[in-house]
């Protein structure tokens, strides 16, 4: 006997059932995401050194006002060789709601030159020497929830002679210069505090134009108070949104301790190569899953990559994928005339797109490590990049 379900009926079930798969992978997102916000905005600023400027209850009404990025040698440095290199101080009041209540949080630092203080509600939080690195704190338990809580960081660029670059032929741009991020966690996630990464690193070990190896690795950490077993579940995307391969692996992270993770896919078979003629990118999306029947998402990260392979011949100069070229191109530093180095990230995608658009496939970033987003609209454009250390002159 053939029954007909009612089409009201069966369309009412349809859209219950669809609404609570949406609900429940909503929730599974909610609990999973980490987040990363910018803080950029409504800093107070002053140009020189005031020891007390750490103190939670310091007075900086009379303070400028700016936004990051930011530079205190956006005009002196064009016109003098005696711009200012010393101490300044930046300040910000940061409200945090419920919402962070239970989380790890992070306060994430693209760039500040030379070096930098971080304080938290009056408290020490730590330290950073260098001033093209990206660097990150944990500021968990120095925070109020909810309350208004206030950021201090003092930032010196003054010449020091241990801490590269000691001399140039460039501007020692002072300041905040770079993107700052408040990023929140689950209490287990990948390792935010290696070296200002997101703790998740992929290359190709094995690369020509028949196969490919993938690996991933990295640590995770696990803040919370028990032991626990995870899995680890990294998917290989083309640029259609195909999954190409998946590795899955079981992991245990022991409560309060950080535990590294290495993973490496199968042979993946006539792999699209990256060129400047087609810069063909995969995306690595790797997660951190609760070892039950119904996973739960603790944290997730992505991850670019570009399958290549090169080598230089003193006789035949550069290879790309076995094929000989001719590097085409420019040498960059990150500044503007009136804004120093303390560039959004639009000016730094610019300047890589006037260089394709000039029709070079090559920038040497000099002399030192440059924003994140240059080397991701090479990436996305088909430049080559050769990335330098401030090892120059003398050292």
């Amino acid at each position: 006997m053939l029954i007909l379900k009612s089409p009201k009926k069966y369309a009412v079930k349809k859209v219950i059932y669809f609404l609570t798969i949406i609900i429940l992978l909503n929730n599974v997102l909610c609990f999973s995401q980490n987040e990363k916000e910018s803080i950029n905005d409504s800093w107070k600023f002053i140009k020189e050194d005031i020891p007390s400027a750490g103190n939670v209850d310091f007075d900086d009404k009379s303070w400028q006002k700016v936004n990051l990025p930011h530079t205190w040698n956006s005009i002196d440095s064009y016109t003098s060789r005696q711009y200012y290199r010393g101490i300044g101080w930046y300040r910000k009041e940061l409200n945090l709601t419920n919402k962070y209540a239970d989380k790890k949080l992070f306060i994430n630092f693209e760039g500040a030159f030379l070096k930098a203080e971080v304080y938290v509600n009056g408290k020490f939080v730590g330290q950073h020497k260098g001033g093209y690195t990206a660097f990150t704190f944990d500021i968990s338990e120095y925070v109020n929830i909810p309350e208004k809580n206030i950021i201090s960081i003092k930032v010196d660029n003054s010449k020091k002679l241990d801490l590269p670059p000691i001399s140039g032929d460039y501007t020692m741009f002072g300041g905040i210069y770079r993107d700052v991020y408040l990023i929140s966690n689950n209490k287990i996630h990948f390792d935010q505090m290696n070296f200002g990464s997101n703790g998740v690193f992929v290359d190709a070990p094995i690369v020509d134009n028949n196969e490919v190896i993938v690996n991933i690795k990295g640590a995770i950490t696990n803040q919370s108070n028990d032991n626990r077993n995870v899995v680890l579940l990294s998917k290989i995307i083309d640029n259609s949104g195909n999954l190409v391969t998946e590795i899955k692996s079981k992991i245990k992270v022991n409560a309060g301790a950080t535990t590294n993770f290495q993973q490496a896919s199968n042979k993946i078979n006539n792999p699209n190569l990256w060129s400047p003629e087609n810069p063909y990118l995969y995306s690595v999306q790797t997660s951190i899953l609760s070892d039950d029947k119904s996973p739960i998402e603790f944290d997730m990260q992505h991850a670019p990559l570009g399958l290549r392979w090169f080598k230089f011949s003193a006789d035949s100069g550069f290879y790309l994928n076995g094929k000989s070229l001719k590097l085409i191109g420019a040498a960059r530093h990150q500044d503007y005339m009136g804004l120093g180095n303390a560039l959004d990230n639009d000016l730094n995608r610019r300047d890589v797109q006037l260089l394709k658009d000039m029709g070079g496939n090559f920038i040497r970033v000099s002399h030192y490590p440059q924003d994140l987003t240059v080397l991701e609209m090479c990436d996305k454009l088909g430049i080559l990049v050769w990335e330098e250390t401030p090892l120059g002159n003398n050292f």
